[in-house]
């Protein structure tokens, strides 16, 4: 993450790995889209390009959104 202009965020772990056994630099949160956003250090994203791309359901919405705001107010300015 620290050598890439750009991170996807994805909601689990089989999903990060899928994108990144095909050269893409991906990640999701520490525990899962149901954790608590304030566990994972965020930190290696400041100052990235983040696509948030969530599972096609209801949860993988709300997820996306909570992320987001999360995100833009605690470490990129950008979504």
């Amino acid at each position: 993450i620290l050598q890439s202009d750009s991170v996807i965020l994805v909601e689990g772990e089989k999903c990060a790995e899928a994108l990144m056994g095909q050269g893409f630099c991906a990640t999701t949160a520490m525990g899962g889209s149901s954790a608590p956003l304030e566990k994972t250090d965020w930190s290696p994203l400041k100052g990235k390009h983040v696509l948030v791309w969530p599972d096609n359901d209801a949860p993988g919405k709300e997820y996306e959104e909570r992320l987001i705001a999360f995100l833009s107010e605690n470490c990129c300015s950008e979504k």
